[in-house]
């Protein structure tokens, strides 16, 4: 499904003898991003790291302990550990979207019409208690009408307290032909999250993490190639696991 790798700074012809024969495997990329390779024969995961604007390439020396680097260019300098640069551990977040609450096929021409859906949608998951999806589709118009929740380059994220609920509920849905949102750009909405919370804190929900998933779902918002892949997913499937791909970024 991923099958675009973007080489920012430096072309593949470019590297360093050696490493033109590794065997590469394509993954979703963007300015300022991670890119992780395998190194075939190197003992457990042996990765090449590019980064923009600069290359820098590291792997374990085949048959060296795994803490043990080999790089190049030799001059290159480390890059910042910046949290959006350095690889981390997939995150758990992904794991809050079930396909069956997700939508790759909007039709909706409204704002209004489109909360009666996702709240729907919500509702005969059985992820949102069957009780609750007026209530939660009050709670989207009432929220919008406040401010839109467009926040431009075709993302909105609907997200309000829903008084009732016991832990946070959550969507993906794409709109493919586009819908009017006031967003802050004007232009059209294509890519939804959902996001449904409880009025406070709980055993099956914590604040705190909350506020650290709206952060990636923000960073999700502003990635080109995720909103790409999203857009052009074909089945709700794609789409969880696009998110499960990005949450190892």
């Amino acid at each position: 499904m991923l099958s675009e790798l973007r080489w920012v700074g430096q072309e593949l012809g470019n590297l360093p003898r050696g490493w033109a024969d590794l065997t590469w495997r394509p993954v979703v990329s963007s300015p300022g991003a991670l890119i992780e390779l395998p190194v075939p024969g190197a003992p457990q995961r042996a990765l090449a790291s590019c980064f923009a604007p600069k290359l820098l390439l590291q792997a374990p020396h085949p048959g060296a302990p795994s803490d043990s680097f080999i790089r190049s260019p030799p001059d290159t300098p480390r890059v910042d550990s910046s949290p959006d640069l350095m690889p981390t551990k997939t995150n758990p977040f992904w794991k809050l979207f079930k396909a069956k609450c997700c939508s790759i096929a909007l039709k909706t021409t409204t704002k209004e019409d489109t909360f009666k859906e996702l709240a729907a949608i919500l509702a005969k998951s059985g992820e949102l208690p069957k009780e609750l999806e007026e209530s939660a589709f009050n709670a989207l118009v009432e929220r919008d009408e406040l401010a839109s929740t467009g926040l431009g380059m075709g993302v909105a994220i609907p997200h309000v307290k829903l008084k009732g609920l016991e832990q946070a509920v959550v969507s993906l849905s794409v709109h493919k032909e586009g819908l009017d949102w006031n967003a802050i750009d004007g232009e059209s909405v294509h890519l939804l999250f959902t996001v449904l919370r409880p009025e406070r804190a709980g055993d099956l929900h914590d604040p705190e993490r909350h506020l650290e998933m709206m952060r990636w779902i923000a960073r999700l918002s502003r990635d080109e190639d995720f909103r790409r892949f999203a857009k052009n997913a074909s089945t709700k499937k794609e789409l969880v696991d696009l998110l499960k791909e990005m949450a190892k970024a």
